[in-house]
């Protein structure tokens, strides 16, 4: 709750709005001059009819009916006024009026003068009625006499009969005589949550024994304020809505084996006129069962009224003034349609050949156009977004160029209030039904959050699609239902676009053709120039790239171990390669010869061959240095060796140089069945680089045989 929305102790009189409301309807709609001021809601007529002996004397001269609503006698009975008892079961201090088939169920007047008079009509427990005539016999009596009636119209919502009154406020100088009780037990079902309600005029006075003249509504105003607390807030809300006396009524009319159903129209209606509609419905629904029975189908027995006639009976409100119709026959329908309803509007005639169209001269093509764009513009600078869907509409509140406000808050709460007007004047104008979910801007208090909701609800109140409120979820969407009257704005004036299909958009789909073609395309491009490059670059700048790659790596693999946390321990040195961790790099250090270089670069070997299989492994990094004087060193070997073994001949010395031939071409084959050779693209380089292999292997031929 909040504190706005908390009611405690009420008015012992009754609210202001719900006083008002009686006097409006249930009284100056029927020519009886009553004030909000002299009525008092309570919880009952029963209550009050006995509560009213409060401010009267004891001595007063009682005269009931017979047959009595036991009320009346038991409760002066317990205040000593009734007298002895008689041994037909009657009391000596009451005057009792026979109510009989001989004198048709009317009391007859009292021929002596009594004080307070009870009077029930309809009356309880006969049902019997009294005519307007006959009810002004009783008040010129009072009026004579100086007496009070007491008069009980609690179940006034029964009469149908125009010559009945509803209230006895109808007779001339009631005011000066009677005093009056209702209840809404009977017209709004409020038979257990009790609220009823007792007018006294202010002009209404008595005499005490003195006979001085005492006020009877300062005397009852007293006594409530004084042991009464009033009926409580929700149920006087409740027998404020015109539903309730709606319902009532359609209970109270409706024919056996029918339904009534109440149009928003019937709103503040009087019930004499929706009795005189529900009779000519009757007669409609006879002549279309007679039609039905005297004709034989295939044939039309009844047509519902045209377009023009339905608007004039749904569309004519109190604030209506003139009507302009661009068609002749239908301007006589319309004619006839008002004359008989009693209705006073003014019907033009708008002639589209002479003057400007009716639809251009009041702007309703324009209308209509500005009602289907989804942006609609608040007072202030705000604005808001309308997007129906399939499944809800979507309502999306922006704040614009609003700048009235002092702060951010007041900014967000005059916007929400702003844009709650103006969707209920949407929802109208757009017929739109259904679920509609609606996203005011964010408020962070609580107390925003609930008074934007109260404005809202008073702003969808008169809505004939009666909306919903249902909820107000933790993101601070505003959730509500609409009931679907018919065909929406966009149904009636809108139809699909031809290009999208009305999704609002086209589709762009990826062609796969033409990217895999791209994509051929520019893989050829990169592996000719990656080819162009590698052609132009000669053996030692190949091997001076690979050089500058390994560096590189080195690089980073002395950062990568620097940053890493020593929680990984190497390995022992015993240990195999293969056993190290993955994460650690070793640097392996091979002298290789120009040459050989040549040879590995060339051919696409991993140095480490040159040590062993199990060398090659990721962990491993190569660090290559160059052999110094290698021919030399080979050659003065080579001397060594030929002094110890001078008895062998010069075939030997080929021979052995033969089977190191046979050796190295093995290791080739060896390496190559292992690895996957790239393929070498310079036919001239692979002849040069053939030519130069060939040529150092003569050389050490010769400088061997020279030695021997």
């Amino acid at each position: 709750g909040t504190n706005n929305g908390f009611k405690g102790y009420g008015p012992e009189q009754g609210y202001g709005w719900l006083r008002e409301k009686i006097s409006l309807n249930d009284f100056i709609s029927r020519g009886c001059q009553i004030s909000s001021e002299e009525i008092f809601v309570s919880d009952g007529s029963k209550c009050d009819s006995s509560n009213i002996l409060d401010i009267l004397g004891d001595d007063n001269l009682i005269a009931v009916t017979d047959p009595v609503y036991p009320v009346y006698v038991d409760t002066n009975v317990m205040t000593g006024r009734t007298g002895e008892t008689l041994q037909n079961g009657t009391y000596q201090g009451l005057v009792y009026l026979a109510i009989n088939e001989e004198n048709n169920f009317q009391p007859e007047i009292p021929k002596k003068k009594v004080d307070i008079v009870y009077l029930c009509f309809p009356n309880n427990p006969t049902g019997a009625t009294i005519t307007k005539q006959e009810l002004k016999k009783w008040v010129d009596y009072a009026i004579e006499n100086k007496s009070l009636i007491l008069f009980d119209a609690a179940y006034e919502a029964f009469i149908q009969d125009k010559n009945i009154p509803h209230s006895i406020y109808e007779i001339e100088g009631a005011k000066n005589c009677a005093i009056e009780f209702r209840s809404f037990s009977k017209n709004a079902g409020f038979t257990g949550v009790r609220c009823a309600y007792t007018v006294i005029p202010k002009n209404l006075s008595g005499q005490n024994s003195k006979g001085d003249k005492i006020n009877l509504w300062s005397l009852w105003n007293r006594r409530q304020c004084t042991k009464f607390n009033g009926v409580s807030y929700i149920v006087q809300r409740g027998a404020e809505t015109e539903r309730s006396r709606l319902k009532a009524l359609g209970v109270l009319i409706k024919p056996p084996s029918t339904g009534l159903l109440f149009r928003t129209e019937a709103e503040q209606i009087k019930e004499e006129l929706l009795i005189e509609d529900l009779e000519n419905l009757i007669q409609q629904w006879d002549q279309i069962l007679k039609n039905s029975e005297s004709t034989h189908p295939p044939n039309l027995i009844s047509r519902d009224e045209n377009f023009s006639l339905k608007i004039l009976r749904d569309c004519i409100k109190s604030s209506t003034s003139k009507i302009v119709i661009d068609n002749k026959i239908a301007l006589e329908k319309a004619k006839d349609f008002l004359v008989n309803n009693d209705s006073n509007l003014d019907l033009v005639f708008h002639n589209n050949e002479i003057n400007e169209h009716i639809l251009e001269k009041y702007q309703i093509n324009k209308t209509i156009q500005k009602a289907l764009q989804p942006r609609v513009d608040l007072p202030s600078g705000g604005y808001i977004i309308i997007e129906p869907t399939e499944a809800l509409t979507v309502i999306d509140v922006n704040s614009g160029s609003f700048t009235r406000s002092a702060n951010s808050r007041q900014t967000v709460l005059w916007t929400n209030c702003e844009a709650a007007i103006e969707i209920s004047r949407q929802m109208k104008l757009r017929n739109i039904g259904g679920v509609l979910v609606i996203d005011f801007i964010d408020m962070e208090s609580r107390r925003d959050q609930f008074q934007l909701l109260e404005h809202f609800t008073l702003a969808i109140k008169d809505d004939s699609a009666r909306p919903q409120i249902a909820q107000l979820t933790e993101l601070g969407l505003v959730e509500l239902t609409r009931k679907r009257q018919g065909q929406n704005i966009y149904e009636l004036f809108g139809t699909k676009c031809t290009n999208c299909n009305g999704l609002g958009h086209k589709e762009k789909l990826p062609n796969y053709k033409n990217i895999s073609l791209k994509t051929n395309q520019n893989a050829k491009k990169s592996s000719k120039i990656e080819d162009t490059k590698t052609s132009n670059l000669t053996p030692i700048q190949l091997i001076e790239n690979q050089e500058t790659i390994i560096s590189e790596e080195l690089t980073k693999t002395k950062n990568t171990n620097k940053e890493d946390d020593h929680s990984n321990k190497r390995g022992n040195d015993n240990e195999s390669p293969n056993t190290n961790n993955r994460r650690e790099k070793k640097v392996i250090t091979i002298e290789l010869s120009n040459d050989e270089k040549i040879v590995y670069s060339q051919l696409g070997i991993n140095p480490l061959i040159k040590l062993g299989k199990e060398y090659l492994s990721s962990n491993h990094l190569v660090r290559l240095e160059d052999v110094k004087n290698k021919e030399k060193d080979d050659s003065e070997q080579n001397l060594k060796t030929n002094n110890k073994v001078t008895s062998k001949n010069s075939n030997k010395i080929t021979s052995t140089f033969d089977s190191k031939e046979e050796v190295e071409a093995d290791y080739s084959k060896e390496v190559n069945t292992d690895l996957k050779l790239p393929k070498v693209t310079n036919e001239k380089e692979e002849i040069e680089t053939t030519d130069e292999m060939d040529n150092s292997r003569r050389k050490r031929r010769r400088s061997s045989a020279n030695i021997e």
